[in-house]
C-alpha cells in the first residue's frame, strides 16, 4: 500500500520519490506536487543565476526550431484574437525566456511585455526589441506591471512553489474579460503510466515541483476565478516510446524524435490541414493524452482568489 504523508497540511499518497523529494497526490491542493517545497527565495536564486547558465544549448535549439515555434505561437495568438475584440491586444508573458513569443506578437500588432528572472535570457529578448523586466514574478514586481488583456505562462506553473498565489496575482493583472493562457506538462498521463517501470522519468524536482493534467489544471483555474474557454494538448511524445524509440536520457535520439514531430506538424500546416491537427489534439486532450496541457481561460469573475494557500 502506498504511504500517505502530511507536510504542512499538504496531505496525500506518495506517488514517486526523487532527489530527496516526494511527489504526492495532494488532497489539499487537488493536484500532484513535490514535498518539501522550496522557498520562493531559493527558486528565485536558481532561475535568475543558474537555469540558462546550465542550459547553454537552449538558444541554439530555439533558433533551430524557430520556424516550428512561430507556427505554434501564431496559433496561440489566433486563439486570443478570436476571444478578444481588436482593440484589446496588450500581453504579458511571465517567464518570457528569449522573447520569441513576444516578438511574433509585436509583429502581429500586439503590445508585448515580458518578465524573466534570467539575466541572460532577458538581455537576449531585449535585443529583439521586447520590453522585459529582468525579475521574478511576485507580489512586489506584479504591483508595478499594470494591467493586460492577456497573461501568458508557458511551462511556468510547474516550476513554482505556490501556484495558487501566482494565479491570484495573474488575476489581479488581467482586465475583466481578459484572458489567461497556461501551458504545463501533462504528467502522469495514460501513456506515461503505461510505460512507467520503477522510476517516473518525467519527475524532476526541484526543477519541476507541480505535476498537472488537464483536469487538475482546469480545476485550479476555475477555483481561482477563471472561466475555461479552450482546452487542448500537444503531440504525445510518448508515442515514440511506445514504438520502441527510447529517447529517455538520449539527447540525440530525443532531438530526432522531436524533429519528426516538427516535420509532421509543419507538413500539416503547409498542406492546409492546421484545423484538422487542432481538432485531433483537442480530442486527445479529452482523453487525457498529449505531452502538454494548454488552457485558455477568461477573467470573468470579480473578486479575490477564493482558494486558501497552505
Amino acid at each position: 500500500m502506498n504511504k500517505t504523508v502530511n507536510w504542512k497540511e499538504h496531505i496525500g499518497v506518495i506517488l514517486d520519490s526523487k532527489n530527496g523529494f516526494d511527489i504526492i497526490e495532494c488532497a489539499t491542493c487537488r493536484f500532484k506536487h513535490a514535498i518539501p517545497l522550496p522557498t520562493e527565495k531559493e527558486l528565485s536564486t536558481y532561475y535568475s543565476e543558474k537555469f540558462y547558465a546550465e542550459s547553454s544549448l537552449i538558444v541554439d535549439v530555439r533558433k533551430e526550431d524557430l520556424e516550428w515555434w512561430r507556427m505554434v505561437y501564431a496559433e496561440q495568438y489566433e486563439l486570443f484574437e478570436r476571444f478578444l475584440p481588436v482593440t484589446r491586444h496588450s500581453i504579458l508573458d511571465i517567464g518570457c525566456g528569449l522573447g520569441f513569443f513576444l516578438e511574433l506578437g509585436k509583429e502581429r500588432g500586439w503590445i508585448p511585455y515580458g518578465i524573466e528572472p534570467s539575466q541572460q535570457a532577458s538581455e537576449y529578448a531585449q535585443k529583439l526589441g521586447i520590453e522585459v523586466d529582468n525579475n521574478s514574478f511576485n507580489k512586489e514586481t506584479a504591483s508595478k506591471l499594470g494591467n493586460f488583456d492577456v497573461v501568458h505562462m508557458h511551462e511556468v506553473l510547474e516550476h513554482i512553489s505556490n501556484p495558487v498565489k501566482t494565479l491570484k496575482l495573474c488575476k489581479e493583472l488581467i482586465k475583466l474579460g481578459g484572458l489567461l493562457c497556461v501551458i504545463t506538462p501533462n504528467d502522469y498521463n495514460p501513456f506515461q503510466q503505461l510505460l512507467k517501470r520503477d522510476q517516473a522519468w518525467w519527475v524532476d524536482p526541484p526543477t519541476h515541483l507541480n505535476y498537472f493534467d488537464t483536469n487538475s489544471l482546469a480545476h485550479l483555474l476555475v477555483a481561482s476565478g477563471f472561466e475555461i474557454l479552450h482546452k487542448t494538448t500537444t503531440f504525445p511524445m510518448e508515442l515514440f516510446l511506445l514504438m520502441g524509440e527510447n529517447y529517455i536520457d538520449n539527447v540525440q535520439l530525443g532531438r530526432s524524435c522531436h524533429g519528426k514531430r516538427k516535420e509532421l506538424e509543419l507538413n500539416l500546416q503547409r498542406g492546409g490541414l492546421s484545423e484538422l491537427k487542432q481538432f485531433m489534439y483537442k480530442k486527445l486532450s479529452e482523453q487525457g493524452v498529449g505531452r502538454e496541457t494548454i488552457i485558455v481561460a477568461k477573467n470573468s469573475v470579480v473578486g479575490s482568489n477564493p482558494l486558501k494557500y497552505i
